[in-house]
Parts: C-alpha cells; structure tokens; sequence
C-alpha cells in the first residue's frame, strides 16, 4: 500500500517527517514525502522512501500557501495511493480536497498548536483565516496525531476527532565516533564549557536573551546550529560576541549528524517563551536529543517540560528569561560538580524510555488498520487487556 505525505518544509533536517516515513516504510508500506526546494536547499540523498520538493514561484505569505496547496492538489489528483497524510495545517486543505473526491482516507499529523502560534498573536485577521481553514478540511481527517497531550485533547475538544499524541522523540543515539571530527575542536581551551542552542531561530526562542546572557559567561561559548527568521538579527545583536568568538553559528546541520555535535557540548538549551497556547503545549524535539546525547538542558517552565523534568530530573528549569537570570543558573550549574554529574546520569536514565524505538508503537498501531483490519483488532484488544 502507498502513503503520500507532505509538508511546506523543505525536508533536509525535519527529523520528524524522516522518522516518520522510515518507520512506515519498515511496516510495508511504499512512502512518498512531498516538501519544497528553497533556493538554498541542499540536496537530499539516502533516504529509504521516496523524496519529491516543489519549487514555488512564491516564497513566503499567502501567496506561497496558495501555490503550494494548488500544486500539491494537482499532483495528487491523479497519483496512485492508498492513505494520505498531511503534516501541519498549511498542507491539509490539498490532501482534504483529494481525499474527498477521491474517498481515500487522510491522516493529520499536527506538529504544533498551529493557529496558536506566536507569529499570529498580533495578526488577528491572519490567524481567523487559519482558524477557517481549519474548521473546514479538518472534517475529512480520519484520525489526528499531535506531538503533546495538551494539543491532543484541545483538537478532540474542539472538532470531536480522534488524536492520538506521538511524541517527537528521536532514535537511540549512535555511539559511533564522528567520521569526519568536525566537532571535537570546538573548545577554544581545555576548560571552557559548550552551551548548545538546536533548532529553529525563529521568534520567542529565547535567543536574545540568551545571547544577552553571554555577557556575563566568562567561560562559556554558545553554538547555535539552526536557521530561522531571526537568525540575521540574532547574528546583529551579537556582532561584538562573534568576534570574541564566544557565540558561533554553524547553520542548518543535517540531522544524521547532529548529534555528534550534541555529543560534544555540556549543556543544552531550550527557551521557548509561553507566547502562545502553542509553545505552552509544547514539547521541543530539541530537548529529547540533548537527553540521548547524555546531557543537562537548561530550559524554560513549559508545562509539559516540567512534567517530564520531575519524572526524571536531567534539567535546570527557569522562571524567567532575564539575561543575568540565565547566567547565574549556568555558573551555578556548571560549579557544582555533584549536581551536573547528577543531572547527567539521569539524561542517560531518561534516554532508555523517551526515544522513537518505543515512541513509535503507537504511530504504527495508528496504521497497521491500513495493511491488515483483523491485526489492528487484536491489537487493540491486547491494549485493552493491558498485555504488550
């Protein structure tokens, strides 16, 4: 059977979409991943499914979702396939308008709270239009997937729609060494400590007042490995910090080698700020590779955050973004020896149960309906009695 899945992004290092269509692709079934191509989009090689990337003529605004759905409808129109799967709202109404024609069955995978997000907290036409979107093609999903719990009972509250929540975990880390050493040399001396920011360098992350914060880290220089709408004005605000070398940006980083980066610093970073139901609900993948990787994170009182941190305790969690309040709580971090060493071995702790290996059981009992109806029944059957 042949899933079609699509996303607006250009694919290279969204982690999500690649173990997503892996792990489908291990079931049976033949995946295809649609994105887009931006101009500066390396080339993607290696995958286990098959890739195809849009060019658009627009870039970025209505313009782009526009063009994108209208393309993507076409496309699909008259394609061979057996389920849909649509990732995020900027994609759902193509896959809805096919799937409904067409009667083939669609699944929505909803990455965050999407109409809750920071960037139409001051956009309120913008975000009403959205909201619209939604109320009309999320009537075709099948079933939901989210990445939290809290986004999962706000859409079954809001639409009557089965969710399930799957988190983004990543896979058990690769103990392999680096083969190519590209992150070993990163210390500029012996002691000095390595503070990792990953991910999106988009708005509310945190990141000017952690750039801020450096000022008063003496022994400490902060990588940031991303790309983003705020990643020039980051870059500006820290000019005279780049020089004294003490923030580097490596840019996009391809996630099979990501983690040999995270392997090498000391602390991770995750500062999303509580602008929005979206990023409250949230659960950043990017904290659940500083876990594999063994190390402590840093991060910022989100709900769900705070319930994983108590169940385990690998973090630090902070109470506000102030500049010198982050600082403070790196050298105190960093100056006690017990507690790192501490918060360290619950990371490892933690990573036997938070990856994709167990995470993913229950994308694949989303699925196994679409290849075998009289497996899914028993599986579920099983799940009921409480058996594995």
């Amino acid at each position: 059977m042949k899933i079609i899945s699509g996303a607006t992004s250009d694919l290279y290092t969204d982690q999500r979409l690649h173990r997503t269509s892996e792990t489908l692709t291990d079931m049976g079934f033949t995946v295809e991943l649609i994105g887009r191509a931006k101009s500066d989009s390396p080339e993607i090689t290696g995958r286990t499914y098959a890739v195809k990337r849009f060019k658009p003529f627009c870039r970025k605004g209505p313009f782009f979702y526009f063009e994108f759905n209208l393309r993507l409808f076409l496309y699909l129109i008259f394609k061979r396939v057996d389920v849909f799967l649509a990732n995020d709202l900027d994609t759902l109404p193509a896959f809805a308008l096919v799937a409904f024609l067409r009667r083939i069955p669609l699944i929505y995978d909803s990455h965050e709270y999407f109409t809750e997000v920071p960037e139409l907290a001051d956009r309120p036409l913008t975000r009403k239009a959205w909201l619209m979107i939604e109320r009309v093609f999320i009537q075709q999903v099948r079933e939901g997937i989210s990445v939290s719990d809290p986004i999962t009972i706000a859409y079954q509250s809001k639409y009557g729609i089965k969710f399930h929540t799957v988190r983004n975990l990543p896979k058990k880390l690769d103990n392999s060494k680096d083969p190519g050493n590209k992150y070993t040399e990163l210390r500029d001396y012996p002691d000095q400590r390595l503070l990792l920011y990953q991910g999106s360098v988009n708005m509310d992350r945190g990141l000017e007042e952690m750039a801020d914060a450096m000022i008063f880290l003496d022994n400490c220089k902060l990588i940031i490995a991303g790309g983003g709408d705020v990643l020039e004005d980051i870059k500006r605000r820290s000019a005279g910090l780049i020089k004294e070398n003490k923030i580097l940006f490596l840019g996009r980083l391809p996630f099979n080698e990501l983690h040999y980066l995270t392997k090498e610093v000391d602390l991770g970073l995750s500062l999303e700020k509580k602008n929005g139901l979206s990023y409250s609900y949230a659960l950043p993948n990017k904290v659940f590779d500083y876990i594999q990787s063994g190390i402590p994170v840093l991060m910022t009182n989100l709900q769900e955050l705070e319930k994983i941190n108590k169940q385990f305790n690998f973090g630090i969690v902070l109470n506000d973004l102030k500049p010198k309040t982050i600082a403070e709580n790196c050298k105190n971090l960093f100056n006690d020896s017990n507690l790192y060493r501490s918060l360290k071995e619950n990371a490892v702790i933690a990573a036997k149960e938070l990856n994709w290996e167990i995470e993913s059981k229950k994308l694949k009992e989303i699925f196994i309906g679409f290849l075998d109806p009289e497996l899914s029944d028993a599986l579920i059957y099983t799940n009921q009695k409480g058996t594995k």
